[in-house]
């Protein structure tokens, strides 16, 4: 979010609150839920902007709880003047150690490589797929409000009942929802539920990594999933073009007296 909200004209409003965020990341050992897909989408582990970064050093054992903090900033280091803690001589092998306690797979995996998943959703119309999620899809926007790298909005001008005074108000939009690509002339550019489901999805994994050289702007949280009503899950989407892709690169390498 801070490459986003700095790029181009900054938002101000944003990035005077960001200075006076300070940020406690913490290093999970076991997967949040059956949703999560954090490490397919290369979020864990993610240590960047941290001002305080947390290991436990155990999983859900009897034993006494044990934590490596590590401060990367000075903030980091004001935040913690009064706790007391024993020093580390060993955070390296500590957080390998903890690390080795992870299940394998950690969460839900892709069926190929993340670059090659970023390749193809931008390569690839899939439409049938995209209909076939827009069937059940009620474009209500949860997936939207739930993510925590959606960043769309709209402003609204608010006047007072004696019209003399207003304010201009900024709102969080969603890409799902039918209105968010019409514009003033009345034309809507994705009026369709499987085009803006397209879009969304290639928003995550193609459009938004490319712009700003992440790996994805999915974090693999689950979210979306977890929330939708119908049990739209972009995890899910997004495998199903791979697998298309893999079917159909399957189906051309076959000798021709196989077909």
């Amino acid at each position: 979010m801070d490459s986003v909200f700095s790029d181009g004209v900054k938002d101000m409003h944003y990035l005077q609150r960001r200075e006076q965020t300070r940020i406690i990341a913490f290093n999970c050992l076991t997967p949040c839920d059956d949703h999560c897909f954090c490490e397919a989408a290369h979020s864990l582990d993610f240590e960047a902007g941290a001002d305080i970064f947390i290991t436990p050093l155990f999983i859900h054992t009897e034993a006494e709880h044990q934590y490596l903090v590590e401060l990367f900033t000075i903030d980091g280091e004001q935040l913690t003047h009064t706790l007391i803690a024993d020093p580390c001589d060993n955070p390296i092998e500590l957080k390998k150690q903890a690390k080795s306690l992870r299940p394998e797979p950690f969460g839900r995996q892709f069926i190929t490589s993340l670059e090659q998943l970023s390749e193809t959703i931008h390569s690839q119309d899939a439409n049938d797929i995209y209909e076939h999620y827009a069937q059940r899809c009620f474009s209500c926007g949860t997936c939207n409000l739930v993510c925590p790298t959606c960043y769309c909005f709209e402003t609204q001008d608010d006047f007072s009942l004696d019209g003399n005074s207003g304010e201009k108000t900024r709102h969080w939009d969603a890409c799902m929802n039918p209105g968010f690509a019409q514009v003033a002339s009345g034309h809507n550019f994705r009026a369709e539920s499987a085009a803006r489901q397209r879009h969304r999805v290639r928003r995550k994994f193609a459009y938004l990594s490319q712009r700003f050289s992440e790996d994805s702007f999915c974090t693999g949280c689950g979210r979306c999933g977890r929330q939708c009503t119908t049990g739209i899950d972009i995890f899910d989407i997004v495998n199903d073009v791979c697998q298309s892709i893999n079917t159909v690169h399957q189906e051309q390498a076959q000798p021709e007296a196989e077909k």
